[in-house]
């Protein structure tokens, strides 16, 4: 279905927050950094964009329900040249490896210490990495006893995760009374 979307939030690392206009409540939609790249938007907040959005992930659907999957013109200010992302060379001693991924890590905890918690997908949306990337890194934190580690499961009888939650303090996952 195709919404106007009110941006909220736009970060730089290229994805946004905005708000489902028209609907009789408030719903929060997701715009995937992928999306705004592929429409060659330069979003930021208070912009109104047209989008076709469909129901967000599961884990993430409570607070955001919705996902932006295309983006449509209508007054944002197009950019004439997408931005890449500079992708360095792949290092190629084992000297050149662990100091990459001493700063990835360094990354990954640094963004996880500014959250209560994260899911790897929002690790990797933060960080410009794979998903699986997130995961390792945020792994090797918790395997020093750096980071705490949830395990959430959809229903009973599962072998794995639904998914992951990290945060650098296990008591980020509990809701404290204010």
């Amino acid at each position: 279905m195709i919404k106007q979307l009110l941006i909220v939030s736009a970060p730089k690392g290229g994805f946004a927050f905005s708000w489902v206009q028209g609907d009789d409540k408030s719903t929060q939609c997701f715009i995937p950094a992928y999306v705004a790249a592929e429409a060659g938007f330069a979003l930021a907040a208070g912009d109104t964009v047209s989008a076709t959005i469909a129901p967000n992930f599961a884990d993430k659907s409570a607070s955001t329900p919705w996902q932006a999957v295309k983006l449509h013109s209508n007054g944002v200010e197009v950019q004439k040249e997408v931005p890449k992302i500079q992708v360095e060379p792949a290092p190629q001693t084992q000297k050149q490896i662990d100091a990459a991924r001493y700063h990835l890590d360094q990354r990954v905890m640094d963004f996880v210490s500014n959250t209560a918690y994260a899911t790897t997908g929002e690790i990797a949306s933060a960080c410009h990495i794979d998903q699986r990337t997130a995961g390792n890194s945020a792994q090797r934190w918790f395997n020093k006893d750096k980071m705490a580690r949830a395990d959430v499961y959809r229903k009973s009888g599962l072998s794995k995760p639904s998914f992951v939650l990290y945060a650098s303090d296990a008591h980020n996952f509990l809701e404290e009374d204010q």
